[in-house]
């Protein structure tokens, strides 16, 4: 679990579930930028290759996990 010392708990989002998260990014918005869509997909294969990361498959969950999932795996064939 990632933690912010920055980040006071009682400033923390509520998700739908009811658990927090100290970050909170709508993903689904990320298809209207996708200059930074693309960046962030980048940043997400580099860590995956630094981390040395094996996997089978990549699942996006609609709506917001789709343009992330169609990203990587086009970065990383």
């Amino acid at each position: 679990m990632f933690v912010s010392a920055n980040v006071d708990q009682k400033d923390w989002y509520i998700l739908k579930n009811n658990s927090t998260t100290p970050i909170f990014l709508d993903t689904s918005k990320f298809i209207s930028w996708p200059d930074l869509l693309e960046k962030v997909n980048r940043y997400i294969v580099a860590l995956i290759k630094e981390k040395n990361l094996t996997f089978h498959r990549i699942i996006g969950i609609p709506y917001g996990g789709l343009p992330f999932s169609y990203g990587l795996t086009h970065l990383l064939k």
